[in-house]
Parts: structure tokens; sequence; C-alpha cells
């Protein structure tokens, strides 16, 4: 338990020294289908070599190996591969190399939190 207040000398300012809390910060990205997890991926956490979000090159990376595995299974050949609207996802260079291997990319619409039929349901209970 820390104390929520420091006591110091008239005029002199309180100085604490608080515990950090921090911790080594692991970004996974994934794959999913119908019949379960595809691919897993864990971006490198080298925190002196690697920036500290997820880039394009590590979605590029899982894209490539998810379609190698996907490519494994025909039933899953000409499978849609839908992503969000993210700033790694760069249609420009993941579409042609989606295309490239049979697959379809989909992007999903911005979030809009007006079509959210529950947040259209909390405003009348909150009117």
């Amino acid at each position: 338990m820390t104390r929520e207040r420091v006591w110091s000398a008239r005029g002199e300012p309180a100085i604490v020294e608080t515990p950090s809390g921090r911790a080594t910060s692991h970004t996974m990205l994934g794959a999913i289908s119908s019949v379960g997890v595809v691919n897993m991926s864990m971006a490198p956490s080298d925190k002196i070599s690697m920036p500290k979000r997820t880039t394009g090159a590590h979605y590029m990376h899982l894209i490539i190996d998810t379609m190698d595995i996907m490519n494994t299974f025909p039933e899953m050949q000409g499978f849609h591969i839908v992503m969000d609207n993210a700033p790694i996802h760069i249609p420009g260079v993941i579409d042609p190399l989606i295309e490239k291997c049979s697959y379809i990319p989909v992007y999903l619409p911005p979030y809009l939190p007006e079509l959210n039929p529950l947040k259209k349901k909390k405003l009348l209970v909150y009117c």
C-alpha cells in the first residue's frame, strides 16, 4: 500500500518515487476461419531495434504465412480474406499479394457507432 500524500519541509518540493509496473508488451496477430485458428504470429518485442507498434511488414508476413497454410487445404481455395481498415493493411501492397494466390481481399467498412443497434438501445435507456 502506498501513501497518497507526502510530507516535505516547508518550501521544499515533495518528491515521491513510485514503483513502475511497466512490462514488456507483445503484439499478437491472428487469422481465423469458420473452422478455427489458421495462423498466429507474435511481432518481435525487441525494444532496441523494433518500433512499439505493429508494422505493415509484420502483417504482410502473417498474410503470406497464412496463405501458405491455406494452400495446403484444397477446401480453403478461393476463400475471402477479410480485413478491417487498419493503417497496416495497405491495399496497394496486400491486395495483389492476396489475389496472386487466388484469394479474395475484402475490407470491412469503418466503424460507425450510429449503426450499432446496441448503442441505439443505450441512447433510449439514457433519455
